[in-house]
């Protein structure tokens, strides 16, 4: 494996990465530029000549930046902005993003954190404030879910999820629901920045690609609320809805009884990959409740033809940008002359529904595992918005 299936920064070898991230000892002082040098990632035929390092450093702490300035006595120096941690070396804050850049995407780089983060940047605590407000077991489920692949929703929504933090931490039941998609064939690219995507040449009875995410994440959500004692229960649930539709089970040339069938296989073989003790249900999403299923789905075509997408007041422009960040998908599916605002609006309703459908579960929030942009429409059917969070760095 190398680095550039995951990065579009830089190539270097699993070898050398396990070379340095195993180690015990601190890479610090002129080690580090020793380090930089042998993995490959200064150049000095140019300047700055580290950066390479920083802009894998930024891969992974988007906040970070640096400024390039020449002194009145000619001398160039670079200056960081918000790096991930004043204390450490260059060669040390590199390894913690590239381990990053692994974690994020599924992968094990057989390396543990290497620095110590700084808490939050100024941007990041911003998003984070409602949790931090709520005491220091909110300062620690920010931590949490800042040090893993899941995105800041909006401020709104992240006030939604501290309101259904502190529930959860006086006693309420809680659910944390993870829709995921089924087990849709893929295959890997050579595109850096996307290394797998869905052909949609058949479907498996796996482990799905958007149900792997979620298995990464959720062990770490349940050893967090296990230790504070917090009634949790977790519930990933298959969309079983997208074999109602015959032009699907003809993509993928089964029938729709042999779909439903691989989609249970699915879901026994998610809960087998749980921790043992983890309280984790696997149901097909319409099994959660049929009827307000068929209910919330109505309500949300119809919410749809009315341009009303709910809590966050999507306009046309939210949805064509959203459309564009799904084109290279629908293209696969539908070929290229495809309208992607046309197959958005008609997948938009499934997310509303999913959404209402959580309302009904105890104390239910939403960490999604496809791609974040979908993540608005789980506020469709609402005027306030529900805890909803989505996990980062996929593109299919």
């Amino acid at each position: 494996m190398f680095i550039q299936d995951l990065a579009p920064v830089v190539s270097i070898s699993e070898e050398k990465l396990k070379k340095y991230g195993k180690r015990e000892e601190v890479i610090s002082g002129r080690e580090s530029q020793a380090v930089l040098n042998d993995l490959e990632l200064s150049n000095y035929g140019s300047w700055p000549r580290n950066k390479t390092a920083y802009k894998i450093i930024q891969e992974s702490f988007p906040d970070f930046s640096w400024e390039e300035h020449v002194s009145e006595d000619g001398r160039r120096y670079v200056v960081f902005i918000n790096p991930p941690s004043y204390r450490s070396s260059l060669a040390e804050m590199t390894l913690e993003a590239i381990r990053r850049i692994f974690q994020a995407s599924g992968f094990c780089s057989g390396f543990s954190q290497r620095i110590e983060i700084e808490s939050f940047t100024p941007r990041v605590k911003d998003k984070v404030e409602p949790l931090i407000l709520r005491g220091e077991q909110g300062l620690e489920f920010a931590k949490l879910i800042t040090s893993l692949p899941i995105s800041l929703p909006s401020i709104e929504v992240m006030e939604a999820v501290g309101n259904w933090f502190e529930r959860a931490l006086s006693g309420e039941k809680c659910t944390i629901l993870s829709p995921v998609c089924p087990d849709y064939a893929t295959r890997e690219t050579n595109d850096q920045s996307c290394p797998r995507i869905y052909t949609f040449d058949g479907l498996g009875s796996g482990i799905g690609y958007v149900a792997q995410r979620a298995l990464f994440v959720l062990p770490f959500l349940w050893e967090f609320f296990k230790e504070k004692k917090v009634d949790v229960e977790f519930v990933v649930a298959i969309a079983d809805f997208e074999g109602d539709s015959d032009e699907t089970c003809q993509r993928v040339g089964i029938t729709r009884e042999e779909f439903y069938s691989r989609l249970r296989k699915s879901q026994e073989a998610f809960k087998k990959a749980c921790p043992s003790d983890m309280p984790v249900k696997t149901p097909f999403f319409t099994e959660i409740n049929p009827d307000l299923w068929q209910e919330s789905f109505s309500l949300a075509k119809k919410a749809v033809r009315a341009g009303d997408f709910g809590a966050l007041c999507l306009n046309d422009e939210d949805i064509g940008i959203i459309a564009q960040s799904r084109i290279s998908l629908y293209r696969r599916w539908y070929g290229d002359n495809v309208d992607a605002e046309e197959i958005l609006l008609r997948q938009a309703p499934e997310y509303m529904a999913m959404g209402r459908v959580s309302d009904s579960l105890p104390g239910s929030m939403i960490l999604g595992a496809d791609a974040v942009s979908m993540a608005h429409f789980m506020q469709g059917l609402t005027d306030t918005a529900r805890p909803v969070m989505y996990m980062k760095n996929i593109n299919y």
